[in-house]
């Protein structure tokens, strides 16, 4: 038997070939991958995310004002800021959008329309991840009294524009179609009519109202993407659907609720500006909210 030379591996037969003892399979060969680059990658992601967390907590608790005083405390409600920068809590909730993220933005939540004791249990038990502070009640009442005062600073996040002038939600789309003929001095067409019949008849507004999402979140049926069609009408008002009940209506009330649905969304952009007029909203700005300092 002929003993192989130096430097040259033995070799088996399989099959009819000849495989190199110590020869990697091909296949395991072609993915075979360095682990550094991925290693070195993973450890990039990871420091990023460390110092993101890091630059968010600085900004989250840092209190010290950049100016001067906006907001005159007095000595109750100063006393409740102590507590609030003694105890971290803007770790965790925010003020006018700046702090942490884990609890809610607290500056409209205490408000003169909710009394302290709505929120003793939550101040002396916590709940969830709120853990329980123990405070006495003067302690409970300087922190609602800090926490009410920044209820006066203003609006910290934007809301829907609220209504000067609010209409019953059964009579809305009523008084919108009176203003629209008022001021184009066209008449709503009959079938159309028929329809706003049925949808005031029925209380449709109720839960639906132009040009929102409404109560139960009930969908706006002037939105381009909802199907107006009668036989989908006719599903949800015949059976019912989660917390709508059904109605009983003719083939001729459908095709009619059909019609007026398409006939509002067809003039939507000129209805969504005479409701604002309708209803007398308040405009809305950015610059009106109070992004500042405060101590």
């Amino acid at each position: 038997m002929a003993l192989p030379c130096a430097g040259e591996l033995p070799r088996r037969r399989t099959q009819g070939t000849h495989v190199a003892l110590g020869t990697p399979p091909p296949v395991a060969a072609a993915f075979t991958m360095d682990p550094k680059p991925a290693t070195c990658l993973r450890s990039a992601a990871y420091a990023g995310l460390v110092a993101v967390y890091f630059s968010v907590s600085l900004v989250a608790w840092n209190s010290a004002p950049a100016g001067e005083a906006r907001v005159e405390l007095d000595p109750l409600e100063r006393a409740g800021l102590q507590l609030w920068r003694d105890h971290n809590c803007q770790a965790c909730h925010q003020l006018h959008g700046f702090g942490g993220f884990l609890g809610p933005d607290l500056t409209n939540v205490v408000t003169d329309e909710r009394s302290d004791r709505e929120f003793a249990r939550t101040l002396s038990e916590g709940v969830k991840q709120m853990p329980a502070f123990h405070f006495d009640e003067e302690q409970q009442a300087s922190v609602l009294a800090f926490l009410r005062a920044m209820d006066f600073t203003g609006c910290a996040e934007p809301r829907p524009l609220e209504a000067r002038r609010p209409l019953p939600a059964t009579e809305h789309y009523r008084a919108l179609a009176g203003l629209w003929s008022e001021r184009t001095g066209a008449v709503l067409p009959e079938t159309e009519a028929r329809g706003l019949e049925v949808w005031s008849r029925q209380q449709c507004g109720a839960c639906h109202v132009p040009f929102a999402r409404g109560r139960f979140r009930a969908p706006d049926h002037s939105a381009a993407a909802v199907d107006r069609s009668a036989r989908h009408v006719d599903e949800p008002t015949s059976v019912g659907r989660g917390v709508m009940p059904s109605f009983q209506l003719t083939g001729d009330d459908v095709a009619a609720l059909s019609s007026w649905l398409e006939f509002v969304a067809a003039h939507r952009d000129e209805w969504v500006e005479l409701e604002c007029e309708l209803v007398q909203r308040d405009t809305f700005s950015f610059g009106d909210l109070p992004w500042f300092e405060y101590r």
